[in-house]
């Protein structure tokens, strides 16, 4: 009987892989590599004597549990998936994947946000530019990011962002960063043959959101 591999995509994959699994943990510290393992990698290895663990039981009155971490507790797949990350062509690239994997949330590249010119305000007034002649040039601005907002009442408002304008800019590259990072992934994933559990797919997230809403 064949067993069927069920599909996943890939954002939810990494979700399981550094939520669930918590892969960059286990993997990063070695813990749930075995004891060969670790060695290979260069992480220090304790072993415990049985004179130690009955010197430690004399002098707290209790056993001490030394069997630590049990080894090879990291799903294949998920251990697959982190070194691929970890191998991205683009350090950027690696640290996004397991982020958002570990949050589970896709990077802001704030919805609905425009960048405006507002008139510089003075006690309810209007501040305006005067040139060297007196003459009035037209009124003082300031670069803002604003966004439309349904209020308690229904109506829709204007409301001015507390961030930068440049934080516009800031979060479509790096959402189109992280977008790319997912597309490099599930080609790296598939072309590979990496996993064996899980048939990954992908990514579902659009690739430039913010265009359908302009």
């Amino acid at each position: 009987m064949v067993t069927e591999v069920p599909e996943i995509d890939i954002e939810a994959l990494l979700v399981w892989v550094y939520q669930r699994q918590r892969a960059d943990l286990v993997v990063d510290r070695g813990v749930g590599l075995h004891e060969l393992e670790r060695e290979a990698a260069g992480i220090p290895v304790t072993r415990r004597t049985a004179d130690g663990t009955g010197s430690s039981i004399a002098v707290l009155g209790c056993r001490v549990d030394n069997s630590g971490t049990p080894s090879g507790v990291l799903h294949p797949d998920a251990e697959a998936v982190h070194d691929a990350v970890c191998r991205a062509p683009r350090p950027l690239w690696t640290g996004l994947l397991i982020e958002v994997g570990r949050t589970g949330e896709r990077p802001d590249w704030l919805p609905g946000a425009r960048v405006e010119e507002q008139a510089i305000l003075h006690r309810g007034k209007v501040v305006f530019v005067v040139d060297d002649d007196g003459c009035i040039v037209g009124p003082k601005v300031r670069t803002v990011l604003v966004r439309d907002e349904v209020g308690p009442d229904g109506r829709v408002r204007q409301v001015t962002l507390d961030r930068s304008p440049a934080a516009l800019e800031l979060g479509r590259r790096v959402y189109a960063e992280w977008r790319a990072a997912l597309a490099w992934l599930v080609d790296e994933l598939v072309s590979r043959q990496l996993l064996a559990s899980h048939r990954v797919t992908g990514p579902a997230a659009p690739d430039e959101p913010w265009v359908s809403v302009l």
